[in-house]
């Protein structure tokens, strides 16, 4: 099953998203202890991770309710997809306009 690249993309920027991806690079987490760090309810972790979960960055247990990342995944993503550098240069671009 092919993925949505600008999806993927676009998860991996959203600032909550994020926020989730760098708690797990750490190892496992509960949803909860994921829910009281970004202070969202547990459904919304679920949510918004929901995409990653679907592409296997992401993996969730749920009979332990917890998340853990699939780094060997995230990483070959972001080898392979060199696209983060432009990204970051056109959003650093833009927040220089904005400032």
């Amino acid at each position: 099953m092919a993925h949505d690249l600008n999806k993927i993309v676009e998860s991996m920027f959203d600032p909550i998203i994020s926020g989730l991806v760098a708690e797990l690079e750490d190892g496992e987490k509960s949803a909860n202890y994921l829910a009281t760090k970004m202070d969202i309810t547990e459904n919304e972790v679920k949510t918004k991770l929901d995409y990653l979960i679907t592409c296997g960055f992401i993996i969730f247990d749920r009979d332990r309710k917890s998340y853990s990342a699939d780094s060997v995944k995230l990483n070959k993503f972001i080898e392979e997809h060199n696209n983060f550098d432009s990204t970051v240069d056109s959003l650093t671009k833009m927040d220089s306009y904005l400032n």
